[in-house]
């Protein structure tokens, strides 16, 4: 159907359903994912403020897009869009639903404004693809030397990348200074060297010793069953078990995993070996499914989050009436302790 036979449509719904044809087709290079320099990239350092932005220059991405951790952090507004799906290189395929319109940011001195879309990103903060490119007119880039010139606001432009890193050894007093700084260790690599010459390395492991009040311990005692793990699932009661209502010619929603590194696909595998024994879950052989977002807890353990968006679009919404404040606050009265309690997963 084209925009002249719809009825009722908007110019901000025209310019909404263009923008939203445009990136139907976009596409991730997989070294933009895992944050891989190759021959056909270049990595330079650009600023958002004063914050320091990883950048990707990717002739293998079809559009822009930036990391959703980075987006959150550098408090960008981010703008929803229409579920899509985008290519990656090795076949796979990542969905994005959010989009941050006009973002400004700074290169070696010079200022850009562009569209970029938000996905999960590995090594880099921002991939600049051939979105980017396009805009820039004629381009002359130097893949040997890592530069790459061009015109923009009619001023030329010259961008020097990055060189790769070479793996150095450090000594055991910088290991115990980085083990104790703030961030993550991804990957370590250890070799043998000449025994002779190298002092041995004893790690230790450093333990978080928590004392707890004894009128805490004595409550703690008290509801065992409150904070111990759960065993299995709570008893069937059939008039107000959970239940799912969908509304009326929805399809399956089956929506392909993210992708993960490593570290957290052996964290997912080993959180669902645990629920399984737990008997909170069971294998299922729906045809619905739903991407899985590991969330960092305060304490350094992962809590596992499934992204049910999509599902809940499509359910039947139950209606209740809301809670009157001044009930709430009368049902306070007497009150003196109060406490919280942090879930090991919210729909446990």
């Amino acid at each position: 159907m084209t925009y002249e036979d719809a009825e009722g449509v908007t110019e901000e719904e025209e310019e909404v359903l263009e923008m939203e044809e445009e990136v139907m087709g976009a596409k991730i290079s997989l070294e933009a994912i895992e944050g891989v320099s190759t021959f056909q990239t270049m990595r330079v350092t650009g600023h958002v403020g004063k914050k320091e932005l990883h950048i990707l220059l990717d002739s293998g991405s079809t559009h822009n897009f930036i990391d959703v951790n980075k987006a959150l952090k550098l408090q960008c507004k981010v703008d929803t869009i229409t579920p899509m799906g985008v290519r990656v290189a090795d076949g796979g395929q990542l969905i994005c639903d959010k989009i941050i319109r006009g973002f400004t940011w700074k290169m070696q001195g010079h200022s850009f404004n562009a569209d970029v879309l938000l996905l999960p990103l590995t090594g880099s903060d921002m991939v600049l693809g051939v979105q980017w490119f396009s805009n820039l007119g004629p381009v002359l880039w130097d893949f040997a030397k890592l530069t790459m010139q061009f015109k923009h606001n009619g001023q030329k432009v010259s961008l020097r990348g990055m060189g790769s890193k070479k793996l150095k050894s450090i000594t055991s007093s910088k290991m115990d200074k980085l083990l104790h700084a703030t961030g993550e260790i991804f990957m370590l690599q250890i070799f043998p060297v000449d025994v002779d010459h190298t002092p041995h390395i004893t790690p230790t492991l450093h333990t978080c010793e928590t004392t707890h009040d004894s009128d805490i311990t004595a409550v703690l005692q008290q509801y065992t069953e409150v904070f111990t793990d759960i065993q299995d699932l709570p008893p069937k009661r059939p008039q107000f078990d959970h239940r799912i209502l969908l509304k009326e010619g929805t399809y399956v929603i089956n929506i392909r995993p993210y992708r993960y590194s490593t570290v957290q696909k052996d964290v997912i595998e080993e959180l669902i070996q645990e629920m399984l024994k737990q008997g909170v879950i069971q294998p299922s052989n729906s045809l619905f499914a739903a991407p899985v977002v590991l969330v960092k807890k305060k304490d350094g353990s992962w809590r596992m989050c499934i992204d049910y968006r999509s599902l809940n679009k499509a359910t039947v919404k139950d209606k209740f009436p809301i809670p009157i404040i001044e009930e709430l606050l009368d049902e306070l009265d007497g009150t003196k302790y109060f406490s919280k309690i942090d879930l090991k997963s919210g729909y446990h």
